[in-house]
């Protein structure tokens, strides 16, 4: 019967067949960067200004660029990267102008 093979496994057997497949998609799943790169960024990418609590950082949702206010008030719709099609995006100067 089928309660007698699933008898045949005991709990330390179910476990390590458990890891394995744990293991195995963790193999199969990109490992995230540890930091974007505009978090990095202590000045604008177009005017190199430092960032401060009046100079606030901003990023190109395209580029991924840091960038202060003036250099990155722009925005495009960017439903191909799988943002809200219907809600423009903060894009830059440089990735406004290819759009």
């Amino acid at each position: 019967s089928s309660s007698s093979s699933l008898d045949e496994f005991d709990d330390d057997t179910y476990l390590t067949l458990e890891d394995q497949d744990y293991s195995r998609a963790r193999t199969m799943v990109p490992q995230p960067s540890s930091r974007p790169p505009w978090e990095n960024a202590s000045s604008c990418y177009a005017c190199r200004k430092l960032f401060n609590p009046t100079l606030l950082r901003h990023h190109c949702r395209l580029c991924g660029r840091s960038y202060c206010q003036p250099h990155s008030s722009w925005s495009h719709k960017l439903p191909h990267l799988a943002y809200n099609p219907d809600v423009p995006e903060r894009v830059c100067s440089e990735c406004k102008h290819i759009l």
